[in-house]
């Protein structure tokens, strides 16, 4: 009778704690997408308590998932914001399956985007440029088209809620 009412306990303590990082997770998106930026004040907390908790744990490769990220953020392939949302996702859930639902999230959300924004355009010209990018190096986004990026936080926020609900903590 006792292990039954502990394991309800934890259960309801899980699921408060998934709401709470749900809630967390929606405001971050909401913050971003109105002002197209992520306050440090919000990321770097959770992002630092997350990754300690994970180094305490014994798993160091956290530290090289980070460096990795740092680095696509020194390319500029995402903001400081979307950065740091990354390193917590990924120090909260420290296995590939975030991975996995990202690049699934990204494709389900952003393939019709892309449909979107390219449909009428001339699909060879599109191919020759991005394959002109590529062999140039050229890889990292013009200031031109940084200045004219999207909020991209709700994406990263959505994957990380899938997680949190279909795998758990």
């Amino acid at each position: 009778m006792m292990n039954t009412y502990l394991w309800w306990l934890q259960q309801i303590d899980l699921t408060a704690f998934q709401v709470i990082l749900t809630a967390y997770l929606v405001v971050l998106a909401v913050w971003d997408w109105r002002s197209g930026k992520v306050p440090w004040y919000l990321t770097l907390p959770a992002m630092l308590t997350a990754g300690v908790w994970q180094v305490w744990q014994g798993h160091w490769e956290i530290l090289g998932v980070w460096l990795v990220i740092f680095l696509l953020w020194v390319l500029r392939f995402y903001g400081g914001g979307d950065a740091k949302v990354l390193m917590f996702l990924f120090a909260l859930f420290p296995t590939e399956r975030l991975l996995y639902v990202l690049v699934a999230v990204a494709l389900v959300v952003g393939l019709p985007l892309l449909w979107r924004k390219y449909r009428g355009q001339n699909l060879v010209l599109l191919t020759q440029r991005a394959a002109f990018r590529l062999a140039s190096g050229d890889i990292s986004p013009s200031d031109q088209e940084w200045s004219q990026a999207r909020p991209y936080t709700w994406v990263l926020a959505l994957a990380g809620i899938v997680c949190l609900w279909v795998y758990g903590i």
